[in-house]
């Protein structure tokens, strides 16, 4: 993924600082599958999405006028646009999964984010490393009694590398 954050840091309460954090976010999403067979059966499939996730934004360490090291959280809420897909479908019998060629049913994602990870800020902006965990609370398949699937919820874990820039002191 990539995008774009914004982040406004509001108060200091004792030796932590809090503020929330938005971003805009390009990203792919998907999953391979591979028969552990002679076959050479397998299927890929690529989700585009735009995502903003709103999260409140924790840190503990030097201040960043004062530059220095951080240990921050974020965690909120994240919606999700679906753009389109990519399947690639190397299938040497005629029987598939029904997943395959299934167009996605429902265009808008939506679930929890978390994330923890130091930052370092300096003369020239504020560097961050951070883990991340997402769970999706909507499903991209109808999942029904009736339907194929029970779940078909984005699920996912990350690196980030960010790079910030203050427009104001």
């Amino acid at each position: 993924s990539m995008g774009v954050t914004m982040r406004y840091m509001s108060e200091k309460y004792f030796k932590m600082m809090c503020g929330v954090q938005m971003e805009i976010n390009y990203s792919q999403r998907g999953w391979d599958e591979k028969i552990e067979d002679d076959s050479g059966n397998s299927y890929s499939r690529t989700m585009n999405y735009l995502e903003i996730p709103f999260m409140a934004h924790l840190a503990f360490g030097k201040d960043a006028l004062n530059r220095g090291v951080k240990v921050f959280f974020n965690a909120g809420p994240q919606i999700g646009f679906f753009l389109g897909d990519n399947e690639k479908i190397n299938w040497t019998t005629s029987t598939t999964r029904p997943e395959h060629g299934k167009e996605v049913e429902n265009k808008f994602d939506y679930g929890i984010t978390a994330g923890a990870g130091l930052e370092v800020s300096t003369g020239i902006g504020h560097f961050l490393l951070e883990g991340r965990y997402y769970m999706g609370l909507s499903d991209f398949y109808k999942n029904s009694k009736r339907d194929l699937f029970e779940r078909s919820a984005h699920s996912f874990i990350g690196i980030r590398l960010s790079y910030l820039i203050d427009i104001t002191k």
